[in-house]
């Protein structure tokens, strides 16, 4: 039984780009209807300082680039751990024959 592992690098880019392209849309449709997922929006000014809901264009591409830095930080975090447990999750199931 091998340990299946997660790329770190693929992880996190996955990562990054699903949370960041998932804001986007939020801040965009947002600027377009005012009002859509805006209680997301207001909580995500306490997560990312520099974010303003609600300011324009400026504001959803400051969004869109900490998110996407944050989801590539918190993806290859992730994955590191997940590899880690799934390494020692093998060595304990399957202790090695000396």
């Amino acid at each position: 039984m091998d340990a299946k592992k997660l790329s770190v690098a693929g992880f996190a880019a996955a990562c990054a780009v699903v949370w960041s392209c998932g804001l986007l849309f939020c801040g965009m449709v947002n600027l377009v209807t005012h009002g859509y997922a805006y209680g997301l929006l207001i909580i995500l000014e306490g997560v990312y300082p520099a974010y303003h809901a609600g300011e324009g264009l400026l504001s959803v591409v400051i969004l869109f680039c900490c998110a996407f830095f944050d989801g590539l930080m918190f993806g290859a975090l992730f994955a590191f751990v997940y590899n880690l447990a799934a390494c020692r999750a093998v060595s304990f199931i399957k202790p090695s024959s000396r």
